[in-house]
């Protein structure tokens, strides 16, 4: 007995699919096309087919790239990554717009890079100490500065954090 053949998606079942991705969260027109048509393919979904649905829900304000941006970025700045990070996020996400703009849009007020770099090695080093022999010390200090390298900060930010840290340990050493 043959199997039956599935169904050919129509567009209506694509928004309905694209409807219920973003009750989730916001998505990216270039994302949603890339998951609708991944999602349906075996169903005769073309890239043309899933361009056009998306196109619908752009134009009736379901599905907006500036949303989209502004949640990647608050996302990303929540977890604790810095300005570096969060622009190849958005680069990575294929968003044009720049990442001074969706900060902008993202939070009322600049934020204050310094301040989420010391949360985030705050919450990573909980006070440790940088003391021990001057070698411990100096491994462990550029352990700490690529950490915040690593998680997106400007050098500069990232030096005075773990300088910062290194003035306060000493005062509470005397």
């Amino acid at each position: 007995m043959a199997t039956p053949l599935a169904k050919l998606v129509s567009r209506l079942d694509l928004r309905i699919a694209a409807m219920n991705m973003l009750a989730r969260r916001e998505h990216g027109a270039r994302e949603m096309v890339h998951k609708l048509q991944r999602r349906f393919r075996s169903r005769g979904c073309t890239r043309e087919l899933a361009s056009e649905v998306v196109d619908h829900l752009v134009s009736d304000g379901l599905l907006s790239d500036e949303r989209y941006a502004v949640s990647l970025c608050r996302h990303w700045i929540n977890r604790g990554y810095g300005y570096n990070r969060v622009k190849e996020a958005l680069r990575s996400s294929g968003v044009d717009e720049s990442i001074d703009t969706i900060l902008m849009k993202s939070f009322e007020e600049p934020l204050d890079w310094f301040e989420n770099a010391t949360k985030a090695y705050r919450k990573k080093y909980k006070f440790q100490a940088l003391g021990g022999a001057q070698e411990d010390a100096k491994k462990e200090r550029s352990k700490r500065l690529r950490f915040l390298l690593n998680r997106g900060f400007d050098v500069s930010i990232a030096c005075q954090v773990v300088g910062q840290d290194r003035r306060h340990v000493s005062k509470n050493r005397e």
